[in-house]
Parts: C-alpha cells; sequence; structure tokens
C-alpha cells in the first residue's frame, strides 16, 4: 500500500482504490479486503464528495471509465461487497451509503445503454442501531439534501422483535433485517429530575450560571455516596456512570474518593473513560486478565478482562466505542439539555455497555435517567410563562424514554399512540461539527480583534459597527434578566405547574401522529407577513405594509453594504489570512439572505460549509425596534400573528415523519420567528439555523408544541 500510495499521491479512498487496481489488475488477487472510515468522504463541491469522485478509480486510472474497463476489473474480481456499519453515527455514513448506490446505479444504466448484461455484482451491507423499522431506514437513507442532528418521529410504529421487512433505498430494493432486544433478564428504568430553585443575587450577576454550577456540584457529591453505598451493598457488580463531560467526570471521581478516604474498607476501584482517554488504557481494559488477577475480585460474570476489576466506570459515550462490561448491573446517565438530538443517540448506545457473554446477558439491570433543571422566571409572569421554564426537563426525560422505549421494543406508547422517537446524526460532510451560529461568532470576534489593532480600516468598522446588530437576536437560549428573577420555591406552585405542564403536553404530543396537511409554496419572512397583512381588514392593512415593506428594505440596505464590503476583503490580496478566512465565512451567509443567490466565483471559498444555506431569521432581528413601537394597532397586529403561528405550528406538526421548521419563544412582548430561506433552498423547509430539525436542544421547542396546543 506504501507503494501505491509513493506512486500515485495522497489521499486515503483515492489510494485504496488505486490499489485495489492494481492487485486485481497486475496480481490477479481474487480477494481483497480494505479498510476506511467514512470520514475520509468529504466534501468536494456542493454535489461532489470524495467518494462520488475515486470510486471509479478501482477501473482503471483514467479520469471516466466505461464499460470496458468495467468487463476487464470483472474477469478476476466480480462482486463488490461494501459494508457501512454505524451509518448514523457519523456525518458522512449517509452520503457514502447514497454515493455507493449512485455509483452502482450509472454503471448499470452505462451497461443498459450499451444494450450489454453487467458482469459486476454489488451488495451494499448496513449496520446500525438506530433504525429500528423499515420505515426509519426509508426516512433517513433517502433523504438527499444534507441535514442536521435530528429526532425522527414516525407515527404508527410496530413493535416487533425479530423481524424482515421490504424497503426502497433511492429506488433500490432493500432487506431490512431488525431485532429489537436489550441483553438481559430484566429491565428496570427509573427517572429521577431534580428541580432547584435560583436564588436572587443582590448584585445580579449570572444567577441562572451559578445555580447550575451549585446544583451540579450537590448532583455529583449525591452521586457520589449513592455509588458507594451501592459498591459496599453489591461488591460483586459494577456500575456505568455516563456523563457527556470531560470535567465532570473528574470532578465525580474526586467526589468518590473523597468520601471514602477514611473508610476502613478502602475506596472501590474507578475508571474514568473519555474522547481524551489514551489508546493504550482502553487497550488495557479490554486485555484479558491474569489468573492473579482473576482472584483478586469476585463477579457475577467470571473475569475475563482487565476492565471487569473496576467497580466503578465513569465515562462519556465516546469513551467507550467497542468496549463492554458485562458486570455491569446499573447505569446511570446524566442527561444534558444540550445538543439533544446527538447526546440522546450517545446515551442509548451508552446503555448498551452492559452486553457481553451468555451469563451477563441474563442479569437483572437497571437504567436511570438524571436530569437537573433549574427554574427561573419573571416575577409577573403567568402560569404558561412559569410552565416553559420546567419544559426541558420533563420534554427531555419523555424524549430519552420513547428513544430508550423504541430501541428495545421498537415503539412506544404515547398518549395511546404507537410512536417510534429516533435521534438520528446529521448528514453534513466534513464540516458537521459545526454550526452555523458557531461560525457566525467565531467570524465577527476575528473581524472585532482585527479591527482593535488596525482601527483606521474603515471597512473594518462599518462591518463590526453593523453586523453585531443584524445576528444579535440569532439566539434560541430562552434567556430571563437577573433583576427579574424570581423564586419559584411554593410548593403549590410548583404542583400548579407541574400540572399545567402535563395537561398541554397530552394535548400537544397527541397531534403528532394525526395527519393533516403542509402549507404549499415557499414561505419567506416578507411573504408570510404580507400574507397575514392581506387578510387585515382596514386601514391597517396598507398602513403597516408600508412601513413593514420600509423597514425591510431599509435592513436589506444595510445587509447588501455589508456584502459588498465582505467581498472586498475576500479579494483584496493585503487581507490578512485570518481576516479573509472570517470574511469567506460571513460574505456567503449575508449574500443568501440578501438574494438568495451564490456568485461563482465564491462557490470555492465556501466549499464544506453547506450548512450556511440553511438560515432561520426572526423578526426581531431585523432590528426595527420603533417597527413594532410605531405600528399602527401593534396589540392587534401581534395577538393576529401570533394565531396564524399558531395554525402554522399546528399544520407542520401533523404531519408524520415531518419536522418542525419553527422556534421560539411565543407571548405577546416578542415577535415570533419565521424562517427565511433563499431561492436555491426551496425545498429545504425543515432546516434550522443552528442545524436542529424537530426540536432546538437549548430552547426545546416541544415545548411550544406542548403550550401552543390547542384544547380540543
Amino acid at each position: 500500500m506504501g507503494e501505491v500510495s509513493r506512486h500515485f499521491g495522497q489521499g486515503v479512498f483515492k489510494t485504496i482504490m488505486q490499489a485495489i487496481h492494481r492487485l486485481n489488475h497486475r496480481y490477479h488477487y481474487k480477494r481483497i479486503i480494505t479498510c476506511v472510515a467514512v470520514q475520509s468522504n468529504r466534501q468536494i463541491s456542493r454535489n461532489t464528495t470524495t467518494i462520488a469522485i475515486h470510486l471509479k478509480k478501482m477501473f482503471g486510472e483514467s479520469r471516466e471509465f466505461d464499460t470496458a474497463s468495467i468487463e476487464q476489473f470483472a474477469k478476476n474480481i466480480n462482486e463488490l461487497v461494501f459494508f457501512i456499519d454505524e451509518v448514523t453515527g457519523d456525518g458522512a455514513g449517509r452520503q457514502t451509503v447514497q454515493d455507493i448506490i449512485k455509483f452502482y446505479q450509472q454503471i448499470k444504466s452505462m451497461f443498459k445503454e450499451a444494450e450489454k448484461p453487467c458482469p459486476l455484482k454489488i451488495r451494499i451491507i448496513i449496520a446500525d442501531a438506530s433504525l429500528i423499522n423499515a420505515t426509519s431506514v426509508e426516512s433517513y437513507l433517502n433523504e438527499t439534501q444534507s441535514q442536521p442532528d435530528q429526532i425522527l418521529l414516525t407515527g404508527n410504529a410496530d413493535c416487533k422483535g425479530l423481524s424482515v421487512e421490504n424497503a426502497t433505498i433511492l429506488g433500490q430494493a432493500a432487506k431490512v433485517i431488525n431485532a429489537n432486544v436489550y441483553p438481559a433478564n430484566t429491565l428496570t428504568l427509573r427517572w429521577r429530575p431534580i428541580l432547584d430553585f435560583s436564588q436572587l443575587m443582590k448584585d445580579g450577576k449570572n444567577v441562572v450560571g451559578k445555580a447550575y454550577s451549585d446544583l451540579g456540584s450537590k448532583v455529583l457529591s449525591q452521586l457520589a455516596k449513592e455509588l458507594i453505598q451501592r459498591w459496599q451493598q453489591k461488591p460483586k457488580e459494577q456500575t456505568i456512570v455516563i456523563i457527556q463531560n470531560k470535567k465532570l467526570i473528574d470532578e465525580l471521581k474526586n467526589c468518590i474518593l473523597f468520601h471514602t478516604k477514611d473508610n476502613p474498607k478502602g475506596s472501590p476501584d474507578v475508571i474514568c473513560l473519555s474522547a481524551n482517554s489514551s489508546p493504550k488504557q482502553k487497550r488495557d481494559i479490554v486485555c484479558p486478565a491474569s489468573e492473579r488477577e482473576k482472584q483478586q475480585k469476585e463477579r457475577i460474570i467470571s473475569i475475563s478482562q482487565k476492565g471487569d476489576l473496576a467497580d466503578i466506570i465513569i465515562m462519556s459515550s465516546s469513551g467507550t466505542r467497542g468496549i463492554s462490561f458485562p458486570n455491569a448491573s446499573k447505569i446511570i446517565c446524566l442527561i444534558p439539555t444540550f445538543s439533544l438530538e446527538n447526546n440522546l443517540m450517545e446515551f442509548l448506545q451508552g446503555i448498551y455497555r452492559g452486553r457481553g457473554s451468555d451469563k451477563g446477558n441474563q442479569l437483572d439491570r437497571e437504567v436511570e435517567l438524571i436530569i437537573d433543571q433549574v427554574l427561573v422566571a419573571p416575577s409577573d409572569c403567568g402560569t404558561d410563562i412559569q410552565a416553559k421554564q420546567i419544559s426541558n426537563l420533563f420534554s427531555t426525560l419523555m424524549l430519552m424514554r420513547m428513544s430508550i422505549l423504541t430501541r428495545i421494543f421498537g415503539a412506544c406508547d404515547l398518549f395511546g399512540q404507537s410512536i417510534s422517537c429516533i435521534p438520528l446524526s446529521g448528514n453534513l460532510v466534513e464540516s458537521a461539527a459545526q454550526t452555523t451560529l458557531d461560525q457566525v461568532s467565531s467570524a465577527i470576534d476575528t473581524l472585532e480583534r482585527a479591527y482593535r489593532q488596525d482601527q483606521s480600516n474603515t471597512e473594518l468598522h462599518y462591518i463590526i459597527s453593523h453586523i453585531r446588530l443584524m445576528f444579535q437576536n440569532e439566539t434560541l437560549i430562552l434567556q430571563h434578566t437577573a433583576k427579574d428573577a424570581m423564586t419559584l420555591a411554593s410548593t403549590t406552585l410548583r404542583h400548579r405547574l407541574l400540572k399545567q405542564f402535563t395537561e398541554d403536553a397530552k394535548r400537544g404530543l397527541n397531534i403528532i401522529a394525526e395527519t393533516n396537511y403542509l402549507p404549499a409554496g415557499c414561505y419567506t419572512v416578507g411573504e408570510l407577513l404580507l400574507q397575514k397583512l392581506d387578510v387585515l381588514k382596514g386601514d391597517i392593512q396598507e398602513r403597516n405594509r408600508h412601513l413593514f415593506e420600509t423597514h425591510i428594505e431599509e435592513t436589506h440596505k444595510v445587509f447588501r453594504a455589508l456584502c459588498a464590503k465582505l467581498k472586498h476583503l475576500t479579494k483584496d490580496p493585503d487581507t490578512i489570512k485570518a481576516v479573509r478566512t472570517a470574511a469567506n465565512t460571513l460574505y456567503p451567509i449575508l449574500k443568501e439572505i440578501t438574494s438568495g443567490e451564490q456568485d461563482s466565483d465564491t462557490e470555492s471559498e465556501i466549499i464544506g460549509t453547506t450548512v450556511n444555506r440553511w438560515l432561520v431569521f426572526p423578526i426581531s432581528a431585523l432590528q426595527i425596534e420603533n417597527f413594532w413601537k410605531n405600528q399602527v394597532e401593534s396589540l392587534h397586529f401581534k395577538r393576529e400573528m401570533k394565531e396564524m403561528m399558531i395554525e402554522y405550528l399546528n399544520a407542520y406538526l401533523c404531519r408524520p415523519h415531518y419536522i418542525l421548521p419553527i422556534m421560539g419563544n411565543y407571548d405577546e412582548n416578542t415577535p415570533p420567528w419565521l424562517i427565511i430561506r433563499g431561492s436555491g433552498i426551496e425545498q429545504r423547509i425543515n432546516a434550522q439555523f443552528q442545524t436542529r430539525y424537530f426540536m432546538s436542544s437549548r430552547s426545546l421547542a416541544l415545548l411550544n408544541i406542548m403550550l401552543l396546543a390547542k384544547p380540543k
């Protein structure tokens, strides 16, 4: 392989394809096995990936391939088998499958046009525990547009154990073999929501942040005591704790050691595993235990690997790939409320880390989910706003419960409806890890630093003076002003909130599985607002229309000016690299907002950042405060807008398999969020600004589903 690499040049997938060609053509190997990570599939241009370009190189070195080169290849090797594991676990998995299918379709089409039988047979084997039925397989793999992380909700799901179903993937017939099972004799699910209430600080600084920090410390301290107690009561069993935070992993271990430092029985053996764990540490865990080590402890399942010697395993999901602890009878998950879609998927992988050996799969196991939430609300808020403060807690638990039951049984019951709930990773190649909002914020920070170093630069001065204004409301985080915070410690109030939340949750979630319609057409902020204005009666229609159109145009003038200056920075040879990179990030986004079109000469600058083409734009981000203040009958107009949003939301929520496109905090004082889309993304109404689908990881739009659902 090294010889081939030196001869043909760099590139993992390209090198492998060229190696296959040489081994087949020159050395006539009958069976060739190669392995490559799907991360090697990178975006080359908007519609081209590494695999799409280089697959054909197994047939020869030429840029194009024909039937003759395929026939020559098939004389020695007449079958190709592609195996893709964990297709939902990485952003490039689905794209890789689709590239291979399209490659095979191209080959069949070539031989059909030549009126020849195709001598090459291709099989594609896809393995993934997240896709639990034919519906989810088809829904996930047939989506050809790049997508962010999502939670796929499917109505009318079947609870199946072992099943074989027919499916169609990009026009190709497929068999879906599914086995829903959990490695245990019995499984007990426990849910531990932890509510705390922020105290009003005199200086009014970072109330919520301090409350979360204090609550986190209390949770870890209590959990450490419980883990020690369990170790003392059940010394033959292991306990796994899954935490998606390296700092908290270390803190929990330190808490355990602190509480047992004076214990005459000593301390439990604790292993910490995260993405930062060395390969050597992971290898040591799965290494066979020596005879002396096997005599050190007694386990329910006889010790076979060194990892069986640990009493408590504290880990992140990414730290235990390929590692299992069959003596783990309890798995505790500390559920975060950020990046919910991806974290839920990771936790579903983590709760299977107790599998292994026949006897291990017959243990009675327990999975406990812990989620903490700090409640804060403005002092004058009503019960509907107060109920929003506990939505993250309960909707997250509900989603996790639905996801676990779906993984084990194929479906779950939700208020009488059979639902499958599947969290999935996104489908962005190369740049999947960073959201548009991250890119925007980082780019603006870079430009601000550059201006501080060169304050005579008028272009940078204009950009930083206006661009924060344009994006300052581009956040879905539910924020509270510290001076308005109040303590929600009243037991009566807490019960009232829980009751209202439960009632709203039942009403809102009931409509997910029902069939309804999808509004036709491509709506932008302006189109949707003007459409609403068309149904208003009297002079309010024309006066508001003029006011709205005027402010829209004024805002777009600023965007166009920003675009011109950013474009100049990208073209100016004297622009420093950091500033040019930041300008290349911001320019396509603002260009999309102003016109929906891309300049051809910028395409090469935004390779791998197709996420920038998905934008959600709130009305308030137009930054026209006087528009709302001076608006004719503004309160009436807002009420009309809110009613329209409720109807619009309900239309989307009632469509099975569909994704909610609108997020936000809807009340009488805040304009609603709407979606703005360019001409090149007409079919992407389900995309989110922060690469979030059905729910925002931070504001959890499921809250809005619950609170906006109309009583029946």
